[in-house]
Parts: C-alpha cells; sequence; structure tokens
C-alpha cells in the first residue's frame, strides 16, 4: 500500500473503529453521565454546578489510547489492524482523528446535552455548560505572555493525549505501565527544573490537566512554547515515525 491518503479509505477505518470500540465509548459515556447524576442525587442545584465536567473528560480523553489500542502490533490480536487494506499514512490519521478529536469534541457535546437537560427539568438555566471557554486561552492570569488557543483547555488535553498516542505506538506490550512510568520521570525532570528556576510549573488544575508556565522570563516563554506546542507535536510525529517501523 502506498503513502497516499484516501479520504473515502480514512472514513472507513473510522467507521470500522466506531463498530470495534462502540462498547468502550459506551462505557465511558456511561461514566461520565453517570458521575452527573450522582453529583445531582447527592449534591442537589449545588452539586450539579460543582462538576463540570472537564476533569473527567480529560482523564477519560487521555486513557483512550490505552484502552483501544492496547492489542497494536499484539502478533495475534492485532492481526486485523495489520490486514486492513490501508497505509500507514491513513491507520495513523485514522488513529490520531478518533483520539484527538472525534473522542474528546464527542464528550463535550455529550455532557453539554446533560446539562441542558438538567437545566429543562429543573428550570436552572445557569447549569448549561459554557463549552465556549474550553477553547480559548485560560492562562491570563499567570501573566501577560499567552499562546492563545494553545493555552485552552481543549488544546492542552489534547497535548497531554499525544504522549498516549505516542506510547501506544512505541510500546509493543505492557502499553500503560511503561508510559506511566515514562510519565513519572518526565514529571520528575520537570520538578526539577521547577525547583532550579524562578517560575512555577503547574502540573495539575482544577478543570484538568496540563502544564503551565508561571513566569515572565525569556527561558520560562520558551518552554511554555515547548510544552505547549512543539512537544505534542513531537510525540505525534515519532509516534508515526515508530509506527512506520514496525510490521503494521
Amino acid at each position: 500500500m502506498n503513502n497516499i491518503i484516501s479520504l473515502r479509505r480514512v472514513g472507513l477505518l473510522l467507521c470500522n473503529e466506531f463498530r470495534k470500540n462502540g462498547k468502550t465509548y459506551i462505557i465511558f459515556i456511561s461514566i461520565l453521565a453517570g458521575m452527573y447524576i450522582l453529583a445531582g442525587i447527592f449534591g442537589g442545584i449545588v452539586g450539579l454546578k460543582s462538576i463540570t465536567g472537564t476533569q473527567y473528560i480529560a482523564a477519560l480523553t487521555v486513557l483512550l489510547p490505552f484502552v483501544i489500542y492496547k492489542d497494536l502490533f499484539h502478533p495475534v490480536k492485532g492481526l486485523n489492524a495489520t490486514l486492513l487494506p490501508a497505509s500507514n499514512e491513513e491507520k495513523y490519521l485514522t488513529a490520531f482523528l478518533q483520539c484527538a478529536v472525534i473522542f474528546p469534541l464527542g464528550m463535550i457535546f455529550g455532557f453539554w446535552l446533560l446539562t441542558v437537560l438538567s437545566a429543562l427539568l429543573t428550570g436552572h438555566n445557569d447549569l448549561i455548560w459554557n463549552v465556549g471557554i474550553l477553547f480559548v486561552d485560560r492562562n491570563s492570569s499567570y501573566g501577560s505572555f499567552s499562546l492563545g488557543f494553545f493555552d485552552s483547555w481543549f488544546w492542552q488535553i489534547v497535548a497531554c493525549q499525544s504522549f498516549s498516542l505516542w506510547a501506544v505506538h512505541f510500546f509493543k506490550t505492557k502499553k500503560f505501565w511503561r508510559a506511566v512510568l515514562t510519565w513519572f520521570c518526565i514529571c520528575f525532570v520537570l520538578l526539577t527544573i521547577g525547583s532550579i528556576t524562578a517560575f512555577r510549573i503547574i502540573m495539575w488544575q482544577n478543570d484538568g490537566m496540563g502544564f503551565d508556565f508561571a513566569g515572565s522570563t525569556r527561558f520560562a516563554h520558551i518552554l511554555h512554547i515547548f510544552f505547549a506546542i512543539l512537544l505534542p507535536i513531537g510525540f505525534w510525529v515519532w509516534g508515526y515515525r515508530k509506527m512506520r517501523k514496525q510490521q503494521f
């Protein structure tokens, strides 16, 4: 198969992925809906207002590649993916679109529908989730340096997931646990850098995951750009190149 990308084949691959992973999607959506319903049952209106959904969507988005691609490159269980009549580029593009675009947007839309339904049932219109804030800069409180959309909640979640997508293509076995160990090593390095510099590294926020660099020095700005833009792109490119070298 050549390396030409056919949108028709990509569409067929996506349909195949949705059929194959339908149960996983249902489970993830049920988890999100269940947490929201429990918040309403035990906390009432206050409970519904307190749960934003971003924490759960963030966690599920980062975990998704490990669930649906856990058997990638497996000599037996991964055979179906190997035999699909599509190029490596089309297979990787399908994985990227499914994990980094369709799934998080679908979860955001699903949670928004939950908030609309709860608003209709309770009469509290302020329960409706303001989805627009997920796609704008959320770091303005840390200083004047901003990357716009690349500092938004949505991009930072996708950026964090780039590590997961890289890991499932880089590791052949025990993908999740090896990725966790690698992640701890990365965090250790970041904490070490933060301890010897004048700016703060915030690795977890109330509305989800992400690395934020609070500081006005040029070095802090360079790190900000590196982790917010260059590193995620690097993980995606590295994962693709690793996939091309596998028997895929």
